[in-house]
């Protein structure tokens, strides 16, 4: 049964709305948990994807700046950041938040991808190989990094 008092539930009800892909829905429960607990990182983390999802650009960069004040050590925000400025073109800045979640984890093969994404739309199809490479030695069945190490090598 849902608590409207309670974080935990709040916050699983709006992850899984993302996972539904309703966003609207998740945005509406995550600022309840927002209201809840105004300091968890993780929060700011799906707030930001919500805020992706929906093409909120600045709003997601916002909320994932304001994830790593909470907690710098969350690779997956610096993925998530990585991502919303290889969507807006913002290919260097990509790269630098790219690099720190490979730094704090260094088996996570969707940073590597991401790597692989950037220097790929930068046109420098040498170094797209390798992170497309190295996403496979983590990831062999990750079919996107497959495509795209095929289409690099030609």
């Amino acid at each position: 049964m849902y608590n409207p008092l309670s974080f935990e539930f709040t916050f699983l009800t709006a992850r899984t709305a993302i996972s539904n892909e309703n966003y609207e829905k998740a945005y509406q429960y995550l600022l309840m948990a927002k209201n809840l607990y105004p300091y968890n990182d993780t929060l700011y983390n799906n707030l930001g994807l919500v805020y992706l999802k929906t093409g909120r650009f600045k709003e997601a960069e916002e909320s994932y700046l304001y994830a790593l004040t909470l907690n710098p050590f969350m690779a997956d925000v610096y993925n998530n950041i990585g991502s919303l400025y290889i969507e807006t073109g913002r290919y260097d800045e990509a790269i630098t938040y790219l690099e720190k979640a490979v730094y704090f984890k260094p088996d996570f093969y969707l940073a590597y991808f991401n790597l692989g994404m950037v220097y790929y739309m930068k046109n420098n199809y040498r170094k797209a190989q390798v992170y497309f490479k190295k996403t496979l030695e983590i990831n062999p069945q990750f079919t996107p990094a497959i495509v795209l190490l095929s289409e690099v090598e030609k």
